[in-house]
């Protein structure tokens, strides 16, 4: 098949998945056949590596994640579609701490947070990531160092958001920091 045709049918089909494939093109020189390096889709469960150096999961069909968590609702993609995801997670958080439960149900409560605390977890990291994607792609030749910096900066501004002080700790969202760093510089 020839590669446009290939691409066309890739955008098509990633757009049934409701993935624009414009936005996660990895730069690789196209390869011949079903598949190609530019348009996916890609390996299974997998990370892609964008033009701007970069990195996307995959889902179980190799379509960039719309849905990393499997909520039924499509992760933020923009940086105030994940401080808002953070913001409903933290306030999500706190009325489940502040539920009254009689003695028998207490452990569902603490099930119900621990649920919860790691959704909280997963909106943090993914507005650090987004962060930090936009901030990737605006300086390419940016060291190891000044992306640290700049997720330690973003990271920051997360628990200091009245939405979000003192239900997220910053402990936890230095975790998350780190992760969303591993996760954009290298894919894993």
């Amino acid at each position: 098949m020839d590669f446009r045709t290939q691409q066309a049918v890739n955008a098509a089909t990633a757009e049934q998945h409701g993935v624009d494939l414009d936005d996660y093109a990895p730069g690789a020189v196209a390869e011949d056949g079903p598949y190609t390096g530019t348009a996916g889709p890609f390996e299974p469960n997998a990370s892609v590596e964008r033009a701007d150096g970069t990195h996307v999961r995959t889902d179980e069909n190799g379509w960039p994640e719309t849905d990393a968590n499997g909520d039924g609702v499509a992760d933020p993609s923009t940086a105030e579609e994940a401080a808002e995801a953070t913001n409903q997670a933290a306030e999500d958080l706190q009325n489940a701490r502040d539920m009254d439960v009689p003695p028998g149900l207490q452990h569902e409560k603490e099930a119900s947070i621990s649920h919860l605390t790691t959704q909280a977890g997963d909106a943090v990291q993914r507005e650090i990531e987004i962060g930090l994607q936009a901030y990737v792609a605006a300086n390419p030749d940016a060291t190891e160092q000044e992306i640290a910096d700049e997720a330690d900066r973003l990271m920051h501004e997360i628990p200091g958001r009245e939405e979000v002080a003192g239900v997220i700790s910053e402990r936890q969202a230095a975790f998350r920091r780190d992760e969303a760093v591993e996760f954009v510089t290298t894919g894993e």
